[in-house]
């Protein structure tokens, strides 16, 4: 990463994430798994914290997981270079035409809340609405044809650290959480903020909808 100012959010993800990412990767050398062909986590993040910072509406959206999110962990031991690597692929070039049921419904939830037609906004993905998006998953970790499953499942297991919906809304404190899937079992949803409720009412009473 460039030495360059960061916003005030970047510095809060990196603060947030740096100890658990870290914590996630002494695990793997601890049990001497390689991460060479291994899944490389998912982390909630935007394109842009500044276009995120100046939306007009502070949305993240959550999915299931990031199938074919990358299996080249070993990549990514730093994680400046890995923040760097996920902000450069919301340029629309990996995730905008993947997965359409998911991300045609974000378009359109968009477009209706903007005003604008969706299909002109999924074609500009250096859009501050689209690079202002956070999008986060349940699951960090996903497997696909080309995951190597030697240690798929314990690289799944030492990614759990990361599931969890408190690190989201502390980072960004979205206006708008939009849930694209729930599972009772999944520890990434057991935490819910206690003022949850007042949390939405705050939201709304405050304009994030109008």
């Amino acid at each position: 990463m460039s030495h360059k100012l960061i916003s005030s959010t970047q510095l809060m993800w990196l603060n947030q994430y740096k100890e658990l990412w870290n914590n996630f990767w002494d695990e793997i050398r601890e049990k001497k798994i390689s991460p060479i062909g291994a899944p490389v986590p998912h982390l909630p993040h935007c394109g842009n914290f500044e276009e995120y910072n100046k939306s007009r509406y502070k949305i993240a959206v959550v999915g299931i997981d990031a199938y074919g999110w990358g299996n080249d962990l070993e990549k990514y031991s730093d994680l400046e270079t890995y923040l760097d690597e996920c902000q450069s692929n919301m340029d629309g070039s990996n995730w905008g035409y993947s997965n359409p049921i998911f991300w045609n419904f974000v378009f359109k939830f968009l477009g209706e809340l903007y005003g604008k037609e969706w299909k002109d906004i999924k074609a500009d993905p250096e859009s501050q609405i689209v690079q202002g998006l956070v999008w986060g998953n349940m699951k960090s970790i996903w497997k696909d044809s080309d995951t190597d499953m030697r240690y798929f499942t314990e690289i799944k297991r030492a990614s759990a650290i990361f599931d969890n919906l408190e690190y989201l809304l502390k980072v960004y404190d979205p206006e708008i959480v939009l849930m694209l899937n729930y599972s009772d079992t999944s520890a990434f949803y057991n935490y819910l903020p206690k003022d949850f409720d007042k949390y939405y009412q705050h939201s709304f009473e405050n304009g994030a909808v109008d």
